[in-house]
């Protein structure tokens, strides 16, 4: 199960979402990473992945080796960024991290705002394009 870790809670009328992962040229992380620094983001949550089955090694100590998604907002451009350096090996994996992220949209929304009006984009993980449900 991925884990949720939220940084920061902002109040926010309306916004837009952007996510993107690398694929085998990086575009897509680059696309993101780009939006995410060039547009007076704030680092507002993670998303962290399940253990790998392998380990890191870190100044002599031993760490079980994870992923960590991280989402942006951009108060000026009213967009919701979704970043990473890799993308899920596991398709179940890379379904649940969707799923998580949109989770965090909507109890964002819901949580923040008595519904308000927002637009899910156009979300792009690797081969995967579909439009997203607009409310």
């Amino acid at each position: 199960m991925l884990k949720l870790e939220i940084l920061v809670k902002k109040k926010v009328d309306t916004f837009r979402i952007f996510a993107s992962l690398p694929d085998m040229g990086r575009v897509g992380g680059l696309v993101s990473s780009f939006l995410a620094s060039n547009l007076e983001t704030e680092h507002i949550a993670n998303i962290i992945s399940n253990p790998k089955p392998w380990v890191n090694v870190k100044d002599g100590v031993i760490e079980s080796s994870r992923d960590i998604y991280k989402i942006y907002f951009s108060d000026r451009e009213k967009l919701l960024i979704l970043t990473g350096e890799i993308q899920p090996e596991d398709h179940r994996e890379l379904l649940e991290l969707c799923n998580t992220f949109l989770d965090f949209c909507e109890w964002y929304i819901i949580s923040l705002l008595a519904f308000p009006k927002y637009n899910y984009f156009i979300i792009c993980f690797s081969n995967y394009i579909s439009n997203m449900r607009c409310v």
